[in-house]
């Protein structure tokens, strides 16, 4: 459920009158279908928003020294996270606990506080969300404007509550 991850849960609003989350599902679905999205594409948008959500449940703790590693529930959600992204778990929680600075061809790795290493989660959870949203908007204005309709595309204002508002108009962007 949306209380279980942490980035959807800060609100404590979980519904919107009106708004049904599976009927919505089930038309994006079928909007990619339309839009000759294979497969392949949809899983891979799927298995990327579910990382960035279990992204968003990883915390952190002191290592009892200068750095930070993963709390129990943060073990857990790596262990989902690397599967959808198809990555090394240690590889992984290295590079959210440590940065790393290169002086004279030396790479040197620096702990991360729990702190820091939040900000670094939210960092890499924000890029993966930001280049799947750039991806999206090119793969569907690709699927309208074929060489028939160089016109045809969609361009994306995407702020956040618009949806839920019954009549939209200029006057709100102000």
């Amino acid at each position: 459920s949306m209380d279980s991850y942490g980035y959807l849960n800060q609100s404590g609003c979980y519904t919107v009158d009106g708004v049904d989350d599976l009927n919505e599902f089930e038309i994006t679905l079928q909007s990619m279908s339309d839009l000759n999205f294979n497969l392949s594409e949809i899983e891979w948008v799927l298995e990327l928003t579910a990382a960035v959500l279990q992204l968003g449940n990883t915390y952190f703790v002191s290592d009892g020294k200068e750095g930070s590693k993963l709390d129990r529930n943060g073990v857990a959600a790596m262990e989902w996270i690397t599967r959808l992204l198809h990555v090394d778990a240690r590889e992984l929680e290295f590079g959210l606990t440590h940065r790393s600075i290169e002086v004279r061809n030396t790479i040197t790795n620096i702990p991360l506080n729990p702190e820091a290493a939040k900000d670094s989660r939210n960092a890499l959870s924000k890029s993966i969300y930001g280049q799947l949203f750039d991806w999206l908007v090119s793969r569907v204005n690709g699927a309208l404007n074929g060489q028939d309709r160089p016109w045809a595309f969609i361009g994306l204002l995407d702020i956040f509550g618009f949806e839920i508002f019954e009549q939209n108009s200029f006057e709100q962007l102000c």
